[in-house]
């Protein structure tokens, strides 16, 4: 969801792409004395802003989908048969740019978590590495317990994903020579635990 549907552009033709120049940085036209709304233009706007909202208050990217799915269905149903004014126009024009903003601000948030995650998986294989005793690779083990629980919602792209199995496998190994123990172990073939960031 980088662009805004063409079905709204269609729909509020010069008044959004207007609006959209403005937002954007462009001279504001004069401005206009706000008009009342027609019911069903008020109806078709209070629907957007509230799928707006519901964009806005996502916190996984189902909700996001769910909610843009459900812009789609709108447009379906009401774009053919509704004509936006200006007021409308800018008002349905705010509510998309700002769900827009909320996508993006999220999907960032994720990226951020997916990133964090890694370093800290980074730091743990580095410190399980340079264990020298098995207090120390218990401790690891503590602290890699704790990691999972924080990052357990924690997601990424199947690159960050293959680079979370390595760190752990390789901080794994490195705890299981401090042990004196092999590494895999007999018998676990590929079901060795993975770390979160499954997408």
């Amino acid at each position: 969801m980088t662009s805004l549907p063409r079905a709204v552009r269609r729909l509020v033709g010069p008044s959004l792409a207007a609006f959209l120049l403005t937002a954007c940085g462009s001279k504001p036209p004069a401005p206009a004395a706000p008009t009342a709304l027609a019911p069903a233009e008020a109806d078709f706007v209070a629907k957007v802003e509230a799928i707006q909202q519901r964009i806005c208050q996502c916190k996984d990217p189902a909700c996001n989908v769910e909610a843009w799915q459900a812009v789609t269905e709108l447009l379906k149903a009401d774009a053919s048969q509704i004509a936006l004014g200006d007021g409308g126009a800018a008002r349905t024009g705010r509510a998309f740019l700002a769900g827009l903003q909320c996508g993006q601000a999220q999907e960032a948030a994720k990226r951020d978590a997916t990133s964090r995650a890694l370093t800290e998986l980074t730091e743990l294989r580095d410190r399980a590495c340079a264990c020298t005793d098995v207090a120390c690779a218990d401790a690891i083990d503590t602290s890699f317990e704790a990691f999972m629980k924080r990052h357990q919602d924690t997601t990424g792209d199947e690159d960050s994903v293959q680079l979370a199995g390595r760190l752990a496998g390789e901080m794994m190994g490195c705890l299981a020579t401090v042990r004196g123990q092999p590494w895999p172990p007999p018998g676990d073939g590929d079901d060795d635990a993975k770390p979160p960031l499954e997408d």
